[in-house]
């Protein structure tokens, strides 16, 4: 939940790092931001730890279709009713680091796509805006990048060619499919702050909290230079990065 300082919140999966969104035919989905109304909600609470919650762009409560109780009943938004489909209980949850593996360290990160492609800065360079590629295995500071876990479960990805000042950033906080990615001076925005999700086959996804979307070797490429992006989430190689270790000993300087 996060306040916008008005007396409306937003609400937003912790897994996905999208938000509760009302739409116009009163169905409720998870959307990535669109900073308007339709993703603010007022939250009411009735008695002490039971809420309601109404939808600012609708004025509508948010309601369990047909007070149903069965797995995958529907969510939506209604007129107020009083009835218990309207009522919840919040119950707060533990850090995300209980829902996958905590991850500290520098580490190179090999893109899942049959050959040994790592993320990789551009010309190891240590600028504002230097471009995130992948680039065979080098052992270079620009394939160095260190994970450091937030109070709030998601991680800043430091670059080696920054050394700690500089992370991996969605350019200009894009919202949409294909925006790029780069490396930025540390400002603690959203667009720098990033979910990892294990997994089956040991490696991880990568995914923004400013838009939800996943990081992503673009078309799947395995050559020298292709770039990195963010894109919806589609459960290829592209999307699927293996992290290894880097020794103390082998962590270099720019």
């Amino acid at each position: 939940f996060h306040h916008n300082g008005e007396g409306f919140y937003t609400i937003e999966n912790m897994k996905s790092g999208k938000f509760l969104t009302a739409s116009s035919d009163k169905n409720v989905t998870q959307e990535a931001p669109t900073n308007d109304d339709t993703q603010l909600w007022q939250v009411v609470e009735l008695t002490e730890g039971i809420y309601s919650f109404i939808s600012k762009g609708t004025g509508l409560y948010l309601d369990v279709s047909g007070g149903g109780t069965a797995n995958g009943t529907n969510i939506g938004v209604y007129e107020k009713n009083a009835t218990a489909s309207q009522r919840f209980s919040m119950v707060k949850n533990a850090t995300l680091a209980t829902e996958q593996s905590p991850v500290s360290g520098t580490f190179t990160v090999s893109a899942s796509l049959g050959k040994t492609m790592n993320l990789d800065v551009l010309g190891n360079s240590t600028k504002d805006g230097a471009n995130v590629q992948i680039y065979k295995e080098n052992g270079t500071t620009a394939q160095q990048f260190t994970f450091t876990q937030r109070d709030n479960g998601f991680y800043t990805i430091s670059t080696g060619t920054g050394e700690g000042e500089k992370v991996l950033d969605v350019e200009g906080a894009g919202l949409t499919a294909g925006t790029n990615v780069h490396q930025w001076t540390n400002n603690g925005t959203i667009a720098q702050q990033w979910l990892l999700v294990d997994n089956d086959d040991s490696t991880v996804s990568i995914i923004s909290r400013c838009n939800g979307l996943y990081l992503d070797v673009s078309n799947a490429g395995t050559t020298d230079g292709t770039n990195v992006q963010i894109w919806e989430g589609n459960g290829t190689a592209a999307q699927k990065f293996a992290l290894t270790s880097v020794p103390v000993s082998n962590q270099l300087k720019q």
